[in-house]
């Protein structure tokens, strides 16, 4: 009974740390291709190839694309994201510069040396209605 019991307590444990967020991808030019978007947590590598907590693929059907992200823990994140418009897998660059439209959490913008700071795009996760935008936008 005691194992039950501790088993149930953990899953509701669970839950009430991990809720869904709300992802709007918005201010795009052209309905074609698929986001590619990766949220990091405090201290992993910003923005790192393979050490972001959370990550998806959406396809881009209109101008603005929502999705969900299930299971996220409350806490602060930075998200790192852009649009490829040719579906290659890569972002697209010449010369260093990006060819494909992209986005940051809290409206961050790139410095002309690169990605914006951890502390420029991140924003807290406190609440499963709260919606995170993401402008996509060309360099």
């Amino acid at each position: 009974m005691k194992k039950i019991f501790m088993v149930i307590v953990l899953i509701f444990a669970q839950n009430s740390f991990a809720e869904t967020m709300t992802l709007r991808f918005k201010s795009m030019t052209q309905a074609k291709g698929v986001i590619r978007w990766a949220m990091y947590a405090p201290g992993e590598e910003w923005p790192g190839e393979n050490s972001a907590s959370y990550g998806g693929v959406v396809e881009v059907s209109s101008l603005d694309i929502v999705t969900k992200v299930p299971n996220v823990k409350f806490g602060t994140y930075a998200i790192a994201s852009y649009q490829d418009v040719n579906n290659n897998g890569k972002m697209d660059k010449r010369l260093g510069f990006p060819l494909e439209p992209f986005g940051f959490s809290n409206g961050a913008r790139p410095t002309i040396m690169g990605a914006p700071s951890y502390d420029k795009a991140k924003f807290e996760f406190t609440n499963e209605s709260q919606v995170v935008d993401i402008d996509i936008k060309p360099f």
